[in-house]
């Protein structure tokens, strides 16, 4: 038992779906005809022999590409499996890959991570318009060159016109699955998952609170238990602070860093240490500023020199401070059975700060101001229930659509 009344030894919750949403609920439960799922799923039983074929498709943004990536590892059942081992990317789950990379799983299958850059004009008149045509099936380099994968999961706006394109050529044999708003009804996929602060009217949308990310209970817990030793030699509490910074809508201000300096003060008096990192957005006065308020308090800090730990720095901390503008820094840390503290810079949508206001409805998550002495905390993680909910819709389309798969794709 740690401090701050936190156990690590509690399993996630999945975040709740929306009480109206009684389709959705039980789109995540386990089909009733158990000799169609055991002869169409990896690690189910069946007869297929080389495992599913996913591909990953963004333009590489990590608030895209991370929730892809943590549904398509659950959806291979390799999400607990050690970062950098089999069927997983390396550690830095930032890292910046070459496209395609192919991450291999003998058991289960493979996932293709493959990343758009479409050129303007043609990125002016996306989601609704069509595809680079440098980036067309056909052409050499093409990110989408087939064969063509049984699941496509794709996010964020310049994503969806591949996957209309996708979804022509391959027609069944392709299960699209796309997560965020399309903000288009002509996206083509066949199952849509947004977070819930995105307000999107379609009801035949899985709506969640958090997004999927890669960071399941497992990983935490095996991170935790070898942790780097710059870390556990820092004395406890360890308070973990993750920086964002500059967003659409602007910077990064100096009242917001003031603001977050500020509330650092009564932390300092609790924390026996601090564990920071910063992400591509932050600027570099906000951690100078960072690093003048904790003083001389014991701390480690990743200033992105070197592999990130960032994993690491969420295993190993007794809370969690992190800044509102980022849905998926807040979701894994979250997902970690720690006190977690939201800071609200004035740079952040409207909808972020829903976001933020519904996390400390739910009690997952605290304004900044909190005393941790007064917290509580269990994990709660919507990847699993995401992953069920293909993994059915992705059945029961199955069901109907015969010879769908094992079938050897070409292009047409």
């Amino acid at each position: 038992m740690k401090r701050f009344g936190v156990s690590h030894e509690r399993q996630p919750t999945a975040a709740r779906l929306p009480e109206s949403s009684e389709t959705l609920a039980a789109m995540s439960k386990p089909l009733e005809d158990d000799t169609a799922q055991d002869t169409n799923w990896p690690n189910s039983g069946g007869t297929r022999s080389q495992g599913l074929r996913i591909w990953v498709v963004t333009d590489g943004k990590a608030g895209d590409e991370i929730p892809c990536l943590g549904v398509a590892e659950e959806l291979l059942g390799i999400r607990n499996d050690p970062i950098g081992e089999v069927g997983s990317p390396p550690m830095d789950p930032r890292l910046r890959y070459p496209s395609p990379l192919v991450l291999n799983s003998p058991l289960t299958g493979t996932i293709e991570i493959r990343r758009v850059a479409p050129r303007p004009p043609w990125v002016w008149f996306m989601p609704r318009g069509p595809i680079d045509p440098r980036e067309k099936h056909d052409q050499p380099g093409s990110p989408i060159a087939p064969p063509w994968p049984d699941i496509l999961i794709a996010s964020g706006r310049r994503s969806i016109a591949y996957v209309r394109t996708i979804k022509r050529l391959a027609g069944s044999a392709t299960f699209a699955v796309i997560l965020k708003d399309p903000r288009t009804s002509t996206h083509g996929a066949d199952f849509v998952w947004v977070p819930e602060h995105d307000r999107s009217k379609n009801p035949s949308f899985m709506r969640t609170l958090t997004t999927p990310h890669r960071f399941s209970a497992s990983r935490i817990a095996a991170v935790r238990n070898n942790l780097l030793l710059a870390i556990t030699r820092l004395p406890g509490p360890r308070i973990g602070l993750l920086l964002g910074g500059r967003t659409r809508l602007g910077p990064f201000s100096q009242d917001d860093t003031d603001r977050l300096c500020q509330s650092l003060q009564p932390l300092k008096q609790s924390a026996g240490s601090f564990l920071i990192t910063v992400s591509r957005r932050t600027p570099p006065e906000l951690l100078k500023a960072v690093k003048a308020a904790i003083g001389d308090t014991p701390c480690f800090i990743w200033d992105k020199n070197g592999p990130n730990p960032y994993l690491h720095i969420l295993a190993g901390a007794d809370a969690i401070v992190v800044t509102g503008d980022s849905h998926t820094m807040i979701s894994e840390a979250s997902s970690t059975g720690v006190p977690v503290l939201i800071f609200e810079p004035h740079c952040i949508k409207q909808k972020l700060t829903y976001f933020g206001l519904r996390m400390m409805e739910e009690g997952w998550a605290r304004g900044i101001n909190t005393q941790l002495t007064e917290l509580h905390s269990e994990p709660h993680d919507c990847t699993t229930l995401v992953a069920n909910a293909i993994r059915n819709t992705f059945e029961r389309q199955t069901r109907t659509n015969s010879g769908f798969v094992g079938v050897t794709r070409t292009a047409s």
